[in-house]
């Protein structure tokens, strides 16, 4: 828990995202084993993001794919904005479970359906995946 400067009450923080990677075979700290992908910035209370093009994980789903490293960030700030959606109903609407496995595991489907459909038109409209989400949570 970490506590910014002015604030009385100390808050939960994720602090950093981090990438393991597979070719290390001793020490991963001493063997680059490790990759921040994000820092939190508890002065400034704002993400800082690492250069993505050294992330393994996020070639390997260009590679896949056959996307480009801005498709695969657009993608996943539609994944983030969607799940903040469901966040922000759920306490509007006071529905806790909202936020339980069941409830997000169908949510995810949804998702993952709008995405693909999308992917299949070939080009990924957000405002077409955010309409879909809402609509599943209403």
């Amino acid at each position: 828990a970490i506590r910014r400067a002015g604030d009385l009450v100390r808050k939960r923080r994720v602090m950093t995202v981090t990438e393991v990677r597979k070719d290390w075979k001793e020490d991963p700290y001493h063997e680059n084993g490790f990759f921040d992908l994000a820092k939190y910035d508890p002065y400034s209370n704002s993400w800082e993001l690492s250069d993505l093009k050294e992330s393994d994980i996020l070639n390997r789903i260009i590679e896949l794919r056959g996307l480009r490293m801005k498709d695969v960030l657009d993608e996943i700030n539609i994944r983030g904005e969607a799940k903040n959606l469901l966040v922000q109903k759920s306490l509007e609407a006071e529905k806790p479970d909202m936020l339980e496995v069941e409830y997000v595991a169908r949510f995810n489907s949804e998702l993952n359906r709008a995405i693909a459909s999308e992917v299949a038109k070939g080009k990924i409209n957000k405002k077409r995946i955010i309409s879909s989400v809402k609509k599943f949570i209403e």
